[in-house]
């Protein structure tokens, strides 16, 4: 029961998405998406943003405004650049729904800690729990097992997310 909690945590305010009260307006939607032609003019002009606007605001319309923006904002920050084909759609929702996963490295760090994220507390429990793991003679074994199985929970996870399962 504490792992579902845990993850309700983590991906907290996904149940925002889609209700009506928040739900993303095309107004909104393209006062937003106009960050596009600012910070890649070459690429998304006013004209040609025009008639990919459509398209795309049916495939983001189930987030709320305020997760288009986070979304968005994210992936202005983090691309320089982009390229014809990049899907934009598919780096704005993970940036808006996925927020900070935990990394591997962080749940081997907390992984015997008070407030251990779900998926290390799924990874701890497959192992044996964490007395299997303090008592445990091989380290290094352990650690490479825990990375493995953490980044298969995780990835898991995120596509549940993206998906909307």
């Amino acid at each position: 029961m504490e792992i579902k909690n845990q993850a309700l945590k983590i991906t907290s305010g996904l149940s925002e998405i889609g209700t009506k009260a928040q739900r993303l307006n095309k107004e909104t939607f393209v006062k937003t998406m106009g960050a596009l032609s600012i910070h890649f003019p070459s690429l998304y002009k006013p004209e040609s943003l025009k008639s990919l606007l459509p398209a795309m605001y049916n495939l983001l319309a189930d987030l709320t405004p305020k997760r288009l923006e986070k979304g968005l904002n994210t992936f202005l920050r983090l691309h320089k650049e982009i390229y014809p084909n990049t899907n934009l759609v598919a780096y704005i929702r993970e940036y808006a729904l996925l927020g900070n996963f935990p990394t591997a490295t962080e749940g081997w760090i907390s992984r015997f800690g008070v407030n251990v994220d779900f998926i290390t507390q799924r990874v701890v429990e497959a192992m044996g729990g964490a007395w299997f793991l303090k008592k445990s003679e091989n380290t290094m074994a352990d650690r490479a097992q825990f990375f493995k199985m953490f980044d298969e929970i995780a990835a898991k996870e995120k596509q549940k997310i993206l998906l909307g399962e």
